[in-house]
């Protein structure tokens, strides 16, 4: 595959507790809406550097309970599938000496996938098909689900219809942003608040959504509805589904064909 820069030349494969791993350096971000006189003016720019920058922030994946790890992160190669719940995925994880990969790590490969193509149909531009699911990405694979089977995303429910996020220190808490989910659709614009806790800019989350894709930004379907949490994947909707889809379900219920992938700091 064609690779053009930072940090796609240092993406390898390890082995880690009997765990095939993707290992991915340190990365630091910056989230900024291009100022009036740009080609752009009004959008947002997502940016990236392999060291600390005036700025840029440490991309969450990369800290540790409020510390910048040490090298990067592992991503686990592939999907451990089986039939669990979203409440299930620490635990599950544990068995394996790793954690729950996180809506921060799908985003930051996301936004890795909109700088490396510049285009938000990754499917298209990884596969050349619309709608393909069981994608590989820089030797991750099934980077956004299967053909039959979905993938949780830690770190992101909403609960009592207002939108909860992982600290952003990264120590295992939850934090309420107070902000309203936005229903079902696809996103017309994303949220950008931050705090102390959490920067919205470093996920792709609606603020408010279309009814068709032509009229959204992104070419993924969300679904942000009170009380859920949310996954990816489904051969049923492999049209719809992509580094930025996001579906729900109960943080409780059992899922069958769901699928937890392995993350461990280094």
């Amino acid at each position: 595959m064609f690779e053009r820069n930072f940090p796609f030349k240092q993406m390898e494969l390890r082995e880690v507790d009997g765990v095939n791993y993707i290992f991915l350096p340190n990365i630091w971000i910056r989230n900024e809406e291009l100022p009036v006189g740009a080609t752009y003016e009004d959008y947002i720019g997502y940016m990236i550097s392999d060291k600390a920058k005036p700025n840029y922030h440490i991309a969450p994946s990369f800290v540790t309970r409020g510390k910048i790890n040490d090298s990067g992160l592992l991503i686990g190669e592939d999907i451990i599938t089986g039939s669990f719940s979203y409440n299930e995925l620490k635990t599950k994880a544990a068995e394996y000496n790793a954690e729950p990969f996180n809506i921060y790590d799908m985003h930051l490969l996301a936004r890795l996938m909109l700088i490396e193509f510049s285009s938000s149909n990754i499917q298209k531009a990884l596969s050349g098909v619309e709608g393909k699911m069981g994608a590989t990405y820089h030797g991750i694979k099934n980077v956004w689900g299967g053909e039959e089977f979905g993938q949780w995303y830690y770190g992101l429910t909403t609960e009592e219809g207002t939108i909860r996020v992982l600290n952003s220190k990264m120590d295992g808490s939850m934090v309420d942003t107070k902000i309203i989910a936005s229903g079902s659709g696809y996103p017309s614009s994303l949220l950008t608040s931050k705090t102390l806790s959490y920067d919205l800019g470093d996920l792709f989350l609606a603020k408010n959504q279309a009814v068709n894709a032509v009229e959204g930004i992104l070419g993924d379907y969300q679904c942000l509805e009170s009380d859920s949490a949310f996954n990816s994947g489904y051969i049923d909707n492999n049209a719809l589904c992509g580094p930025f889809y996001l579906c729900n379900d109960r943080v409780d219920k059992k899922i069958r064909n769901i699928g937890l992938r392995l993350r461990k700091a280094c």
